[in-house]
């Protein structure tokens, strides 16, 4: 039985991408303030810093429709891109491991260009207790109505381990969300 070289597979994947590109997401309407958790999942085993795409995902969750994702990185992590926050919403990063015995920590997150949607450059990761990783949060305080989406390059490692990895997603901001009755 033959089987396939693994220059091809990744050859594939990059052509596939370059074909197809980002993907589009659906903007949810909602009156309310929520929270938007980032969960990067990474496979701990098979993280490379040179090919993050074959080892790491983003999901989006949020908490107006918890049961239903609405953001994923379908393809390539650099293409994730929240295009439904609103000014006063939350957003939280968090990091989530494939293999349960070990721990993602999200280091910063760090404004790459012009668009300021939180109230620093760079948000540095906390973690709630001893056995969970270092998360972000931030209250999103302006648009980006007329700008750039908000880049940024998220930083995080596995704990135990000196390597920090950093990817480069996007965030695009509406204004405020409609008053109820309005």
């Amino acid at each position: 039985m033959k089987t396939i070289n693994p220059k091809l597979l990744l050859w594939l994947f990059v052509l596939s991408f370059l074909l197809v590109g980002c993907p589009e997401e659906d903007p949810i309407a909602n009156t309310l303030p929520q929270t938007i958790t980032i969960t990067l999942t990474v496979d701990t085993i098979l993280i490379r810093p040179d090919n993050l795409n074959a080892s790491c995902s983003f999901k989006a969750v949020y908490s107006n429709d918890p049961s239903n994702p609405v953001s994923s990185s379908k393809g390539s992590l650099e293409c994730f891109n929240i295009k439904n926050a609103k000014v006063g919403d939350i957003i939280v990063w968090k990091g989530e491991p494939k293999d349960e015995n070990t721990v993602i920590d999200i280091n910063s997150i760090k404004r790459e260009n012009n668009s300021e949607i939180f109230n620093n450059k760079i948000l540095v990761g906390k973690a709630p207790d001893s056995k969970n990783g270092k998360v972000v949060q931030a209250e999103i305080i302006a648009d980006t109505k007329d700008k750039d989406d908000y880049k940024y390059e998220i930083e995080f490692n596995v704990k135990g381990s000196s390597t920090v990895y950093k990817i480069d997603p996007k965030i695009k901001v509406g204004s405020l969300r409609p008053q109820s009755g309005s």
